[in-house]
C-alpha cells in the first residue's frame, strides 16, 4: 500500500491499534507487573485475542497463557507495526501522524 500511494487504506489499521492501546497497556501490567503495551499476534479489531487462541475457559491457567502454542511466547510482533508506522511516515512526511499515532503507539511497547 505504501508503494502504490494507498495511504488512506493504512489509516484504519493504525486506528485499530491506537483505539486498543488502553487494553494493550493493561496486558503487561497484569501478566508480568511491567509497564508498556502488548498487542497479541492474533488481535481482533477491538484489541482482544481471538477466542480460540486465548481460550474461554481460563480455570487453572495463568493470565497471558494462551491455548495456541504458536503464539504463546511470541511477544515481538509489535516490531512489524513499528516498521509500518515508520515507513508510513517516511513516505508521507506527515508530522501530525508522528505526534498523534506513531509516538503514542511506539513509546510504550515492550
Amino acid at each position: 500500500m505504501l508503494y502504490s500511494g494507498d495511504y488512506d487504506l493504512m489509516r484504519p489499521l493504525f486506528s485499530m491499534f491506537l483505539n486498543s492501546l488502553p487494553l494493550a497497556r493493561e496486558r503487561p501490567r497484569i501478566y508480568c507487573n511491567h509497564a508498556g503495551a502488548f498487542y497479541p499476534e492474533t488481535q481482533c479489531f477491538w484489541g482482544t485475542y481471538h477466542d480460540s487462541n486465548y481460550g474461554r475457559d481460563r480455570e487453572g491457567r495463568d493470565n497471558g497463557w494462551t491455548l495456541n502454542t504458536y503464539i504463546r511466547y511470541y511477544w515481538s510482533g509489535g516490531l512489524e507495526l513499528a516498521m509500518m508506522l515508520l515507513d508510513y511516515h517516511a513516505h508521507t512526511q506527515d508530522e501530525a501522524f508522528v505526534r498523534q499515532v506513531l509516538l503514542p503507539l511506539e513509546s510504550e511497547k515492550f
